[in-house]
This record gives structure tokens, C-alpha cells and sequence, in this order.
């Protein structure tokens, strides 16, 4: 005799069921510019006002905190209508720039109309893609007491579970702030809105991230002048290209604790 799919016998038997409170949150993030939509984006939703800084400068929608004169964050639901009606909860952010940056931002956005996805994949020219960034002033490495540690302070500092963090470090080592998100590039965005808003010039200073190291994360790195970039996974060929060639500090720590350097001599 077959088997019935609800049997008891194929029935798994969970000791332990998965809670909402164990899994990543994402939420859909809707971001305006001056009233002029400018992309969604998939957001672990705290820290949002953070991100919404660092992703304005990644983006090239501000060059300065200063460029900013509004920064507006609601939540509300979404209805999807199949089904039993689901409420998806989502945000919008509201960003308000100065007069001469909304000049800009009209001209650049008239061209991004044409754009699908997001980072590089979709983006419809190379220049787009790959912008032009400055290099950066040659920056000595870490050294390695300050490094073999990390990978351990940086899992004690996350308080969500599957999730990436990217973990600010001084140029003493000491942890300056730390953020998480689903996105290793949203993470990003929010460590680098928070040292805009505190005005931190990161000259000299390092950030630690959960995550592979891809071409996009380092052109963020290098637009907001970060010296070293560290990651517990290995990067990208082109990533290990890209920040040799602006002079950016790329640093991988492996699970058995060995420090390799892609940009610069081995480190002491």
C-alpha cells in the first residue's frame, strides 16, 4: 500500500521548529531623490537612516553629509492580493539634496532610466559600471596583532543571525561601530553612512567584512577613502586587480587564522 504524504512516518520530527526571531529579515526599501524614484532595494531594516547616507554617497547622488537637507524614513505594508492577502511590510526613504546636487542628479538620472538590476549586473554602459575613482595615498598595513583577533570580536558583535557585518576599526584597532544587514554591500553603505554623519575621515582606517570581497565593494571602499579592507572569505580576481590598482589595502584573514595580502608585501 502507498504511502499517504501525510503519514506519520513522512512527517519530520522537529524537536526544534525555526522561529521567525532565527532567520534574516529583509524588507523591500523604496528610495526617492527630490521626489524622483530611484531604486528598491532588499534591506535587513535597522540602521536604515545609515544606510540611506552611504548609499547616497556610493551612488553619487551626494559628495559631502552637507549635500544632504532632508532625510525622510516611514514604514508601511504592502497587499498582496493571491493567497490569503499577505502584508508585506516595506519602507521608503526619502532623500532631499541641495539645490546644485539635484542639478547633477537630474542629468544622471535621466541616463539610469534605462538601467536594470543593481551594482554592475544590468548596468547598460562601462563607464556606469566602472567610474572613474581616485586613486588612493599609499597607506602602511595593519600590523598583525591587530588583525588575528578580528574574526572572533567580529562574531561577537553581531546580534543577528544570517547575516553579513562590516566592523569599523581605527587606526589603532580599536572597533569604532559595526553593522549588519542581508547585503554585504547594504552593510557596507551603512558603516560608511555612519562615518559620514560622524564626520570621520577614513584615512588610515580599516573595515572588517563577513563576507567575499567583490569588484562593487571595493569601489565603495575606495570612493569613501577607506585605507585597508578585510575579509574573512577570498576575494574576486578583478576585486584583487581593482584595489592594487587604487592603491587600496586588501586584506583576507582564513578560517585557520593565515593573513594574506592581495595589494602590498606580506604582513609583520
Amino acid at each position: 500500500m502507498e504511502s499517504s504524504p501525510h503519514n506519520s512516518a513522512n512527517i519530520l520530527n522537529i524537536e526544534h521548529p525555526c522561529t521567525a526571531s532565527d532567520l534574516a529579515q529583509e524588507v523591500p526599501v523604496a528610495i526617492s531623490v527630490n521626489d524622483i524614484s530611484h531604486a528598491v532595494m532588499m534591506l535587513t531594516p535597522i540602521d536604515l537612516e545609515y544606510f540611506a547616507i552611504g548609499f547616497a554617497y556610493s551612488e553619487g547622488i551626494i559628495d559631502h553629509y552637507s549635500d544632504l537637507r532632508d532625510l525622510d524614513i516611514y514604514q508601511h505594508n504592502v497587499a498582496l492580493q493571491q493567497g490569503e492577502g499577505f502584508q508585506l511590510p516595506a519602507y521608503n526613504i526619502a532623500i532631499k539634496i541641495s539645490p546644485r546636487q539635484s542639478i547633477r542628479y537630474k542629468k544622471q538620472h535621466s541616463f539610469r532610466q534605462g538601467l536594470t538590476g543593481c551594482g554592475i549586473c544590468g548596468t547598460a554602459a562601462l563607464d556606469v559600471a566602472i567610474p572613474d575613482l581616485n586613486s588612493l595615498p599609499h597607506s602602511a598595513l595593519p600590523p598583525k596583532n591587530q588583525l588575528l583577533h578580528l574574526p572572533n570580536t567580529l562574531f561577537s558583535l553581531q546580534k543577528l543571525k544570517g547575516v553579513h557585518a562590516a566592523l569599523l576599526l581605527s587606526p589603532e584597532g580599536d572597533v569604532v561601530t559595526c553593522h549588519e544587514d542581508i547585503g554585504r554591500h547594504n552593510a557596507l553603505d551603512k558603516t560608511i553612512g555612519f562615518a559620514l554623519k560622524n564626520n570621520i575621515q577614513l584615512n588610515g582606517f580599516s573595515i572588517l567584512m563577513s563576507s567575499r570581497c567583490s569588484v562593487e565593494l571595493i569601489q565603495k571602499a575606495v570612493k569613501a577613502k577607506l585605507s585597508t579592507l578585510i575579509h574573512i572569505s577570498s576575494p574576486s580576481h578583478l576585486a584583487t586587480q581593482m584595489a592594487h590598482h587604487y592603491n587600496l589595502n586588501l586584506i583576507q584573514i582564513t578560517r585557520k587564522g593565515e593573513l594574506k595580502t592581495f595589494s602590498q608585501p606580506p604582513i609583520l
